[in-house]
């Protein structure tokens, strides 16, 4: 669905309000209404742009991110875009600690694997994944998605670097043929 420059605009001043609550809130903390009182809107103007604070999360996530998504697009290099995106979370690690669930896998985890998997979808072409190619494909993504907010949560000094590293090469060999790595 394509969207006006406008509900773009207001997308954005909704996502950098809910960011700057995220970065002391927990998620489970944080109301519609909260959101939008910083705004001076009212919450029902909330539902015009986006279903729930889930589909905020989705947005956000996609939104932050599609820089390096849209760079591997251009050149392929999946180092590169796992660099350019942890490197994003990192220097916004406080926002994304207090968007993870607390119980485990929730919404923001849910944002990464369906931003990457869609990603890797169009990357490789639908068409070309069979049963097994999509197996490894869920599989891996759901790995990678389990150890960023595991990196996240127990707050390691490992680099976004040598995560993406090891992401690289973790990739299973079926997958190989369609990445640079």
């Amino acid at each position: 669905m394509k969207i006006s420059k406008n509900q773009k605009k207001m997308k954005i001043k909704i996502a950098e309000s809910f960011m700057e609550i995220g970065k002391t809130k927990q998620l489970s903390k944080i109301s519609v209404t909260k959101i939008m009182a910083s705004l001076s809107m009212s919450r029902q103007k909330f539902y015009y742009y986006f279903e729930d604070i889930n589909d905020l999360i989705t947005w956000v996530n996609a939104y932050n991110l599609s820089k390096p998504f849209n760079e591997f697009y251009d050149d392929k290099d999946l180092y590169n875009s796992y660099v350019k995106s942890l490197t994003y979370i990192q220097e916004n690690k406080q926002f994304y600690r207090n968007m993870l669930s607390l119980e485990g896998y929730g919404p923001l985890e849910d944002a990464f694997y369906n931003n990457m998997l869609e990603s890797a979808i169009k990357h490789i072409g639908a068409k070309r994944l069979n049963d097994e190619l999509k197996f490894s494909l869920r599989l891996y993504l759901k790995g990678v998605t389990a150890l960023t907010a595991e990196w996240l949560r127990n707050k390691t000094n490992t680099s976004p670097e040598v995560l993406s590293d090891y992401f690289c090469k973790a990739l299973p060999r079926n997958l190989n043929e369609f990445y640079d790595v």
